[in-house]
């Protein structure tokens, strides 16, 4: 469950304020684009909301239609719509934007961009797409199996492994011991080489 600090309580999934955005769209295909959205709207907010949010996405025109007569890239514009009309104070986006081909992915990069300024609303995105995390992300966090093993700028974390230099502490067949990123570490070498040299490591990342 879900902890709210302020009134020391534990919180269902169905009574989080958390939006969520699939893959797979996840919208009632008996419905119209307007009544999937009306159906998600909290109460007290009115259709105007509704009419704001299909404007800034482009599908004001199209809100008649069902899902099953709209495209890939409109299904995941409602999506994202639905999930940031419920005012949510957090975002999960489990990779929404996988399955389109990459001139889609950047016009939805966009219309999420848009949304999040216009809303303001923190998200926690889910992605393999090193562009899509140098667009949209402000922090990332690189996840490897057994947990977290990175955590930064998407510039630190994703820019390209630099060349360090370290001290040789010892060798031995072949191998020489340094110190990378504060752990003792052999690495191979290709000459003999003594305690007090200094190789170079390609491809290491700071962290």
């Amino acid at each position: 469950c879900w902890y709210r600090a302020s009134s020391r309580c534990w919180l269902p999934p169905q009574a989080r304020s958390v939006g969520y955005v699939f893959q797979d769209y996840g919208l009632f295909p008996h419905m119209s684009i307007w009544e999937n959205l009306c159906f998600a709207l909290p109460k007290g907010d009115g259709p105007t909301r509704v009419a704001d949010l299909l404007e800034m996405v482009g599908l004001s025109e199209l809100r008649n239609r069902r899902p099953g007569r709209l495209s890939g890239g409109q299904k995941q514009r409602v999506a994202l719509v639905r999930a940031f009309i419920r005012r949510p104070r957090l975002l999960l986006l489990d990779e929404p934007l996988a399955a389109q081909d990459q001139k889609l992915r950047t016009q939805l990069q966009a219309d999420l961009q848009q949304l999040h300024a216009h809303l303001r609303v923190p998200g926690i995105l889910v992605s393999h797409d090193k562009g899509e995390i140098m667009r949209l992300a402000s922090r990332v966090i690189r996840l490897e199996p057994g947990g977290a093993v990175q955590s930064g700028t998407p510039g630190a974390i994703l820019a390209p492994p630099q060349p360090v230099r370290v001290e040789v502490l010892a060798y031995q067949a072949g191998k020489a011991l340094v110190l990378a990123g504060g752990q003792p570490l052999w690495v191979p070498v290709a000459a003999p080489v003594a305690p007090g040299d200094w190789i170079t490591l390609a491809g290491m990342r700071e962290g």
